[in-house]
């Protein structure tokens, strides 16, 4: 909000008393509903999971090639 050039504490505190449902629109400098006014984007969101989810995959597959587990050898006594 700041960037945008408006003062962020009394819009936070405006916050508490609104509907939770809504949110504040710094463009148009009002509050609206974030589904009508297309604020919200499902697709956006869920690439964003999906690249996360590829990028940690990537991760766990390169760190159990990189990482060799040499297993102790079984002991013949109990």
């Amino acid at each position: 909000m700041a960037n945008a050039g408006i003062e962020p504490g009394p819009v936070i505190h405006e916050t508490l008393a609104r509907a939770p449902q809504l949110v504040y629109d710094v463009r148009d400098d009002r509050w609206v509903d974030p589904w009508s006014h297309g604020l919200l984007d499902p697709l956006g969101v869920l690439e964003a999971a999906v690249e996360a989810s590829w990028s940690l995959a990537r991760a766990f597959l390169a760190t159990d090639v990189l990482v060799h587990r040499t297993w102790p050898a079984s002991s013949a006594e109990p």
